[in-house]
């Protein structure tokens, strides 16, 4: 999802930060998207109007996760392959 340009800069913050602040930064910035959520849940607010939050909190999350992919030493195609699996299996439900 992020650009090379940005995922060389998670790369970068990654080794600076090393492993264990980076995973508890995954744990805080998904809390914080749960509590965006909840909240829009709560003001009624529509899919197709999300907050700003909201916004903002998507994108600190999908900054972590593609931390923790360098760290679990998941590429791209890997993570694609993973996630049709995971679509089709949904799919096919009825």
């Amino acid at each position: 999802m992020l650009n090379d340009e940005n995922r060389q800069k998670c790369r970068k913050i990654l080794d600076r930060y090393g492993y264990r602040p980076q995973m508890l930064m995954v744990i805080e910035e998904c809390s914080e998207l749960q509590k965006a959520v909840c909240k829009m849940l709560r003001n009624g607010t529509s899919a197709t109007a999300p907050s700003d939050n909201f916004k903002e909190e998507i994108v600190d999350v999908v900054v972590m996760v593609t931390q923790a992919c360098m760290i679990a030493g998941l590429n791209e195609a890997q993570v694609n392959a993973m996630a049709e699996k995971k679509l089709d299996r949904v799919l096919s439900r009825q």
